[in-house]
């Protein structure tokens, strides 16, 4: 096995031993990077590719679990090893549920982890294999589609925010309407715009956005939510799937200005 070939995400909030585990894999030839917590992992995750995240499980804000939930539906085949220094029955039960690959006690000699990380690449293998001719297939199917394609362009969507007149603009070709906004949807639309391909907490919305410091995330989650689904009517060619406000379960919203259908 080659180590130069794979990229390592390594996520725990202890510095100390975020740095000296990334540190170690780099010097062995993997590309490895850190993530102080959850979130910073998940928005590392949504702009890059990893071939596997070793992920501690008690992180403040976002467990490992959760963590692990999100990051599969950005990356449904990524491989990930749990390792923490608090073991239990259920979490070690949890975590196989939720599809971790390996469950390890810290502390763990860097061999000992390697040797870890090399057998859930090695499952990770054919999986890759099979998704590399996936590709393969598709790029062939797009090739032979181009003059179709050509005759029936796809249709693409981009908005634009006009924050004065609190309205939407959107483009459909070479069509063009303006929607209307409340007060609220705007300050929402205004905020997931300055944070434009992040992910952004129910928490946040309610708190930077709505003025309610203090609820939960399951009470924020209950304010901002149906802002979110008037917001979506409003703008997505498709409500029931979202391209422009994207929901990563679990975590929060993404907020992309340009959508393909």
């Amino acid at each position: 096995m080659n180590p130069s070939q794979y990229r390592l995400l390594i996520a725990d909030d202890e510095e100390h031993t975020r740095i000296a585990l990334v540190r170690a894999f780099q010097l062995k030839g993997y590309t490895c990077q850190g993530a102080a917590n959850g979130k910073e992992a998940l928005q590392l995750l949504s702009q890059e590719k990893y071939d596997l995240l070793l992920l501690d499980l008690r992180m403040p804000e976002m467990d490992g679990v959760q963590v692990m939930n999100a990051a599969r539906q950005l990356h449904p085949h990524l491989s990930v090893i749990i390792l923490t220094a608090h073991a239990s029955l259920d979490s070690a039960i949890t975590a196989v549920k939720s599809g971790a690959a390996d469950y390890l006690l810290k502390p763990q000699s860097i061999n000992d982890l390697e040797n870890a990380i090399q057998r859930a690449l090695k499952q990770h293998s054919p999986r890759v294999q099979r998704n590399q001719l996936i590709s393969f297939m598709q790029q062939s199917l797009d090739e032979l589609q181009k003059t179709e394609l050509l005759s029936n362009p796809i249709t693409t969507q981009t908005l634009q925010i006009d924050q004065d007149r609190r309205q939407i603009i959107l483009r459909t070709g070479e069509q063009e309407r303006r929607v209307s906004l409340t007060q609220d949807q705007t300050h929402i639309l205004q905020y997931l715009n300055e944070h434009i391909g992040k992910v952004v907490t129910c928490r946040e919305i309610a708190q930077n956005v709505l003025g309610y410091p203090n609820l939960s995330e399951k009470e924020a989650e209950s304010m901002v939510r149906p802002h979110i689904l008037r917001i979506r009517r409003k703008i997505e060619l498709d409500p029931e799937k979202p391209q422009i406000l994207r929901t990563i379960r679990g975590c929060g919203y993404v907020f992309s200005l340009d959508a393909t259908y």
